[in-house]
């Protein structure tokens, strides 16, 4: 399988995945985790606070040297550095303001333990962003990069799980074989689906 190791991220492979997401469009009446974010820009600080969090305590991959997409991955025992965990929560305030990011907090504690907190026993690998840059949609990139944390859950003999924001996402993982561990609700409009992988 091709896979290449990513030691880092320049600003512009940052502003291309924060883009993937900021600009997807929800369905069902869903605001995905963005619920309390007003605009594009919002979106997009709350996603590179994510991605800074995760170049701390994570492994990103890509396909080939086009990078066509991205796929960070992390087991039980990595963890993020207090400074990727300050990055995340400056694009959390950035995003929605700190009412936003304490009602935010509130409602993320609230709809319980994400599927990682549950399954630390047992280990995992755990997709924790995938994306594929807008002009290779469609193209096969997806199964390609989830083949990565297929291959490496295989390897370890734990499971692969990953937690998305929308039912249509959560079809689409159900197309390569996830199935549904369980939904939490943030708020009427947001909702995480929990997905697990078991190599059977």
């Amino acid at each position: 399988m091709l896979k290449m190791k990513l030691d880092k991220l320049t600003d512009r492979e940052i502003e291309d995945i924060a883009g993937v997401f900021s600009d997807h469009i929800f369905g069902n009446g869903e605001k995905g985790l963005y619920y309390l974010c007003k605009s594009r820009d919002e979106r997009k600080a709350f996603v590179t606070g994510y991605i800074n969090y995760l170049l701390t305590g994570a492994r990103f991959f890509t396909v080939s040297r086009k990078k066509e997409g991205y796929i960070c991955l992390q087991t039980q025992t990595e963890g993020a550095s207090l400074k990727g965990k300050v990055a995340f929560v400056s694009g959390i305030v950035k995003s929605m303001g700190i009412p936003g990011a304490l009602r935010f907090g509130i409602d993320y504690i609230k709809a319980g333990k994400p599927i990682e907190k549950l399954l630390r026993s047992e280990g995992y690998v755990h997709i924790r962003l995938l994306a594929v840059r807008k002009e290779y949609q469609g193209q096969g990139y997806m199964k390609k990069l989830i083949d990565i944390a297929f291959d490496q859950a295989k390897k370890k003999n734990v499971p692969c799980i990953v937690s998305t924001d929308s039912m249509e996402k959560a079809e689409r993982y159900e197309r390569y074989g996830f199935r549904l561990f369980r939904k939490r609700h943030l708020s009427d409009s947001a909702t995480e689906y929990d997905m697990i992988w078991r190599n059977t």
